[in-house]
């Protein structure tokens, strides 16, 4: 299979306009619901609240999935999965009975899931630091995967079988939920749930510790859910800001897609959550990398 573009969207939060502009700057059309052939498009999930146009969403990439097989891969936020069955709802208002059907029919046929996986062989356009990957296998949630929920699962040997194990959603662990929902930071919290800075990239800077003794599959990593970066006062966020000023992690940042690059270790992690509210945030363009082949596991 030829080498395809892979985009990757960040949390979108029922701003249509947002998520429009993005896809047209990849060469979407629109209005045909037409993705380009060597355009892959992963999205993180959290598609609605916060702004006004859910519905118009969910009914944009419902129809983009079914026009497009196999070129729009979505991703369940923290914000879909209040829609699942036995999921704890969180977020008020919610959205309407129909887009909430949509969401309930995507998670049935498995049109949305955990996590996806692709092997990653370069950036896409300008090359700038916040683009670059390491060659080798990505992994995209909607809030990363900690070293903590790895061994919750019963750590798995490879990149594909943890994404199957995520993608089977059968472990409590793929649903912990961390600091947002419980109170406290914890260095197991989910994929949909673990916040950046304080259990994410924590977890990992905490894993360099040799006395942790917990050995786990090297791979990188592109999430939504919550920034590393505060964009409004350009600064970092702790205890991300206090890891770069000791040098047990790097990072860049990209103002105009509104896009992180952490580097903790050997391993590199890609947020891609624009922080809007009730406000739409300009993003002019998505994460960019181009990938070997369509996915690695699907």
């Amino acid at each position: 299979m030829n080498d395809s573009r892979l985009a990757v969207i960040g949390d979108v939060g029922g701003h249509l306009d947002s998520l429009v502009a993005q896809l047209i700057v990849l060469g979407v059309d629109v209005e045909e619901r037409l993705i380009p052939h060597d355009l892959l498009i992963c999205q993180v999930g959290d598609l609605v609240h916060k702004g006004p146009e859910s519905a118009a969403v969910v009914a944009l990439v419902d129809e983009l999935m079914a026009e497009n097989p196999g070129r729009w891969i979505q991703l369940l936020g923290n914000h879909e999965a209040q829609y699942l069955p036995d999921c704890q709802q969180f977020w008020t208002p919610t959205v309407d009975e129909k887009t909430a059907e949509t969401i309930r029919r995507w998670w049935d046929n498995g049109q949305v899931r955990i996590a996806a996986a692709f092997d990653v062989i370069g950036s896409v356009g300008d090359g700038i630091a916040v683009n670059r990957c390491p060659v080798g296998e990505l992994i995209v949630t909607h809030a990363g995967v900690t070293p903590g929920c790895w061994k919750l699962l019963g750590e798995p040997d490879s990149v594909s079988e943890l994404v199957a194990v995520l993608n089977a959603a059968q472990s409590p662990a793929v649903w912990r939920a961390g600091t947002l929902l419980g109170g406290f930071e914890d260095m197991s919290a989910g994929p949909l749930w673990a916040v950046a800075t304080s259990e994410l990239y924590r977890s990992w800077a905490l894993l360099s510790d040799e006395a942790k003794g917990l050995q786990v599959p090297a791979f990188s990593q592109a999430h939504g859910h919550t920034a590393a970066r505060d964009w409004r006062n350009h600064g970092w966020y702790q205890p991300l800001d206090a890891y770069r000023m000791n040098g047990s992690a790097s990072a860049r940042a990209d103002e105009r897609r509104r896009i992180t690059r952490v580097q903790i270790a050997d391993r590199v992690f890609f947020g891609t959550d624009p922080s809007s509210d009730a406000t739409a945030v300009p993003v002019s363009e998505p994460l960019m990398l181009t990938i070997r082949s369509r996915e690695l596991v699907t």
